[in-house]
Order: C-alpha cells, then structure tokens, then sequence
C-alpha cells in the first residue's frame, strides 16, 4: 500500500542492545509514503509523508513532528506543494 513507515532505534547506554520505536502519523494513508524523509534534533523528529493527500490538493504532503520527550505529534500540512 506504500504507506510508509518510520522506526526509531537508540542504543541502550552500556549495553549492545537496542530500544525500537514505531513512529505512527496521526493520520494513515495509503500511497503517502510516510518516512521518505526524516530529520532528528535531539529529542524532535521530523518525518514526512510526501503523498498525503490534503483536503484541498492531491500529494500536497504533510509532515509529522514527534516530540519525544512529551510523546505530543504536531502535523505540518500544505495547501499547495
């Protein structure tokens, strides 16, 4: 379905294992592609969804920004590409 799909991995400190996390948009579409892009700063990560559809345009894209630390997404959407 090219939905996409985004993992974060982090290294537990003092060990060789591995914490994953599934990071799941807020809205799920299929063809959107989420996760073709990432960005991490910290404890915010960005991950983009190229061809999600807005109401007002087809493959406008959206971006979901995860908050880490507070677990809160904020979704970035566009009118327009």
């Amino acid at each position: 379905t090219a939905r996409g799909r985004a993992l974060l991995v982090e290294n537990v400190p003092g060990s060789v294992t591995f914490n994953v996390t599934e990071l799941v948009p807020d809205a799920v579409e299929n063809n959107a592609k989420f996760g073709t892009s990432v960005a991490v700063h910290g404890r915010m990560v960005a991950v983009g969804a190229p061809f999600f559809d807005s109401a007002a345009l087809v493959d406008s894209g959206r971006v979901n920004v995860f908050n880490l630390r507070t677990t809160s997404i904020t979704t970035l959407s566009f009118a327009s590409p």
